[in-house]
């Protein structure tokens, strides 16, 4: 069983909106997981929701949300 196979159903945390984290959001998307993106930068984490429906946006997150399975 390959990796991306086993992402489909999970919860996953992206920390960081920036460079790395929006094509690791959109490859985590496409593999089938449900994907939350934080960031301290709110208009940042605005941009990427559009750019990228399906993420979940939560801005400062000090810890992993509820039923979180990678981070």
């Amino acid at each position: 069983m390959s990796f991306v196979r086993t992402l489909a159903g999970r919860h996953v945390l992206v920390t960081g909106a920036g460079v790395t984290g929006p094509p690791v959001a959109r490859t985590l998307l496409a593999a089938g997981a449900e994907v939350t993106v934080t960031d301290a930068d709110a208009e940042r984490l605005e941009r990427l929701a559009k750019a990228l429906p399906g993420i979940r946006i939560e801005p400062n997150l000090t810890a992993p949300p509820p039923g979180t399975t990678l981070v």
